[in-house]
C-alpha cells in the first residue's frame, strides 16, 4: 500500500491579516453608514438646540417679569432679530443683566410684539403681541397675551 507524502506545514504562510478586498469592503460599509448618520445627527442637534433656546427664552422672560415685580422698578427685555440676540436691560443702572444669542438656524420675526418687552409692577405685560420662529422644518408662533401669563408657543 502506498501512502501519499504529507505536506510540510513549515512552508505555508499563516493567514494573520485581512486581504485588500476585505479591508475595502469594511471601509466602504463604514463610509455608507457615516453618510447616512451625519445628516441625521445634524438634524437632531438642531432640534435640541431649538428646544434649549425656547426653554432659555421662557426662563429669561420670566426673570424679567419677576425682577420687575420684586424690585418695583422697570426692567426691559430686548429682542433683536437683526443682531441674532436678546438681552435683559436694567435702565436704572444702565447695564445688561443677561444676554443670549439666537442660534443661526433660527429665524425670529417680531410680528405684533414690540421690543422692548416690559412688565408692570403686578407682573402683567405692558405690550402684548406675537412673534414667529422659523426653522428649516418647523414654524412656531409665540404669543405674549394680556395678563400675568408669560407666553405660550404654538407649532404651526
Amino acid at each position: 500500500m502506498t501512502t501519499l507524502p504529507e505536506k510540510s506545514l513549515s512552508h505555508q504562510q499563516p493567514h494573520n491579516g485581512f486581504t485588500l478586498i476585505e479591508a475595502i469592503l469594511v471601509l466602504s460599509i463604514w463610509s455608507v453608514l457615516l453618510l447616512i448618520l451625519i445628516p441625521v445627527q445634524h438634524s437632531i442637534m438642531e432640534k435640541k438646540e431649538l428646544k434649549q433656546f425656547l426653554h432659555q427664552l421662557e426662563d429669561d422672560v420670566l426673570l424679567a417679569q419677576k425682577l420687575t415685580m420684586h424690585d418695583n422698578r422697570m426692567y426691559e427685555f430686548y429682542i433683536l432679530p437683526s443682531m441674532d440676540n436678546y438681552y435683559l436691560y436694567d435702565p436704572l443702572n444702565q447695564t445688561k443683566l443677561l444676554e443670549a444669542r439666537i442660534p443661526a438656524h433660527i429665524n425670529l420675526r417680531l410680528m405684533t410684539l414690540r421690543s422692548p418687552i416690559r412688565f408692570s409692577f403686578d407682573g402683567t405685560i405692558k405690550t402684548p403681541g406675537i412673534m414667529e420662529i422659523r426653522t428649516d422644518t418647523t414654524t412656531y408662533r409665540i404669543v405674549f397675551p394680556f395678563g400675568k401669563g408669560r407666553f405660550y408657543i404654538n407649532e404651526i
